[in-house]
């Protein structure tokens, strides 16, 4: 029998798909975001483009981060 340790660091692979499943979240809880502002008329789909835009550059800018 192997016992594992609450120390034992996680595979690569899972920590790849854990970013994966964050990735995805952050993703549909922004298009949601947009979506009720532009339905509700508080975000024109032009502002919504450049919100979009901001936020591909923050994104792109916390993805690329040097890993620990």
């Amino acid at each position: 029998m192997s016992t594992s340790t609450s120390s034992a660091k996680p595979s690569a692979e899972t920590t790849r798909d854990r970013r994966a499943a964050a990735d995805a979240f952050v993703f549909l809880v922004a298009v949601a975001a947009l979506l009720t502002l532009v339905l509700v008329g508080h975000a024109t789909p032009d502002a919504v483009a450049e919100y979009g835009a901001a936020l591909t550059a923050l994104y792109g800018s916390w993805h690329h981060r040097a890993q620990p």
